[in-house]
């Protein structure tokens, strides 16, 4: 385990367009590692409002060698989630 210090949860009063952008721009990279995350919920994300940075956390049921379907559905379900603080 290992502790990310400075980092918040995304929250409605945190989250900004810039942080849902670099959030994205992370598993974009995952995703081009071919590794497919499968727990992209919001407690997996950790912030640095101050930063603009996000980082994504426990890749305990990861998967390697991943779908491109899969993929694209994973991002989307995570937009979606995390666009909804910004309404």
């Amino acid at each position: 385990m290992e502790y990310f210090e400075g980092s918040e949860r995304p929250s409605e009063e945190n989250m900004t367009p810039d942080l849902c952008e670099e959030a994205l721009r992370g598993l974009r990279l995952i995703h081009n590692a071919h590794v497919l995350h499968r727990d992209t919920e919001l407690r997996n994300l950790l912030i640095y409002p101050g930063e603009k940075r996000a980082i994504w956390i426990d890749f305990s049921i990861a998967e390697v060698d991943i779908d491109l379907w899969e993929v694209i559905d994973e991002r989307e379900e995570v937009r979606m989630r995390l666009y909804i603080h910004l309404v």
